[in-house]
């Protein structure tokens, strides 16, 4: 009887301790519950507020107007029109490349003939600051994974700028005797580099976009996420609507020679040295698709520019 009595208590203690342990977790699960909760409501009340309106924009930007303004440079938009007859010498995406006669054709370190990406007749172009006036510059790329760029186990900007798959040749005269390297089809790469697209051109200029590694410095060096949040929280104002006002002003998209990029993702550069020489972007009415609806971005030197040397144009390109 004592041995039966012994087991139990022995039980019930079993079980004291078995319900304490089931018991402390749910407890524990209702506090962090609740402190979920009121984090939820925080981070709720954080992004209420009435939408912003662009005088809310203006507002939140006028005490870094000065800075920003004085980011403002010259770009030059570029549109596209599809070409009926293809033209070896003039500023086009894709199609049949001019070449000099008694050059070697451009390849990659493998060898393999390259594709033509791009080329600007300069003396199209609306004149840009330090670029050069005359001649034609041409930009090819392999069908690889990468569309030729560079993507090793180093992605900083001088390891871009490597031209292993892709080549940037400038030629400061057209020769009258020349050839021409006819356009190759490929579904390997970002464009259909057999169906020519004439460059068409519109003078523009534009604030420093909200992309470039240098946008915080407009913020007297705060993050400007932090510096419109703060705003908005003061002003009643919801921080999303807000964003995408500040974003839509300065946005950086599109196709363009110079002013400032348009990135996905995020800016390869982390220091100054480097400008946006071209950008194409992601575009439905010319075939053109960058991955999942990325951009392309070529940087160069301003000090290589001025002197037409474009063998250090780092390449690099990112999507969603």
């Amino acid at each position: 009887m004592k041995f039966t009595g012994l087991l139990v208590l022995l039980a019930v203690i079993f079980a004291a301790i078995m319900w304490h342990r089931k018991a402390a977790p749910a407890r524990m699960d209702a506090k962090q519950g609740k402190t979920l909760a009121q984090g939820s409501t925080a981070a709720s009340k954080a992004l209420a507020g009435r939408p912003a309106t662009p005088a809310d924009l203006d507002a939140f930007l006028l005490p870094y107007k000065s800075k920003l303004d004085s980011t403002l440079r010259a770009a030059v938009q570029i549109s596209f029109a599809k070409m009926a007859i293809d033209n070896p010498t003039t500023s086009k995406l894709g199609g049949s490349a001019y070449w000099p006669k008694h050059k070697a054709e451009p390849v990659d370190q493998d060898g393999q003939p390259l594709f033509l990406l791009m080329q600007l007749r300069l003396d199209q172009v609306p004149e840009l600051p330090d670029f050069p006036r005359t001649g034609l510059l041409q930009i090819f790329i392999q069908q690889t994974e990468f569309y030729g760029a560079n993507f090793g186990k180093n992605l900083d900007i001088n390891s871009l700028a490597e031209q292993r798959y892709f080549k940037v040749v400038h030629w400061a005269e057209l020769d009258d005797e020349f050839k021409v390297l006819p356009a190759r089809r490929s579904e390997r790469l970002p464009h259909q580099p057999a169906q020519p697209y004439q460059m068409q051109f519109t003078k523009q200029s534009e604030h420093i976009s909200i992309g470039d590694f240098r946008i915080d410095e407009i913020f007297d060096g705060r993050s400007y996420i932090d510096s419109l949040e703060e705003y908005a929280h003061q002003h009643g104002v919801s921080e999303d609507s807000l964003t995408d006002l500040l974003g839509d002003a300065l946005d950086g998209s599109g196709h363009k020679l110079g002013g400032y990029p348009y990135f996905t993702q995020e800016d390869p550069r982390s220091a100054e040295g480097m400008e946006l020489l071209l950008q194409l972007d992601s575009d439905d009415s010319v075939n053109m698709m960058w991955g999942d609806v990325g951009v392309a971005n070529f940087f160069i030197a301003p000090e290589d520019l001025k002197r037409g040397d474009f063998s250090r144009v780092a390449y690099s390109w990112d999507c969603h």
